[in-house]
């Protein structure tokens, strides 16, 4: 990864922090990043943030549970046992 795009990823994490502290929500994950994941989250709000050269879609939710996949939750995989405990 250049630089230039290394700087680009990073200025695009800060907006998606900044986002999250002003929405007052704990968690914010770019819509190309879900995208990739192949991940439909279950968002308390949905907002774009401008990145260098574009808007990203950004799914801002209280909680990181709202975020896993319920393939993810059925299956045996360790996991949603970590995942639970967080919630805990």
């Amino acid at each position: 990864m250049g630089i230039l795009r290394w700087i680009f990823t990073v200025d695009v994490a800060n907006e998606l922090r900044k986002a999250a502290v002003v929405h007052d929500m704990a968690i914010a994950i770019s819509e190309p990043v879900y995208k990739a994941a192949a991940v439909v989250p279950s968002c308390d709000k949905n907002i774009t943030v401008r990145g260098r050269d574009m808007l990203i879609g950004v799914c801002l939710s209280a909680s990181m549970t709202a975020l896993i996949p319920p393939v993810l939750v059925a299956s045996r995989s360790p996991i949603p046992k970590i995942l639970r405990k967080l919630r805990a």
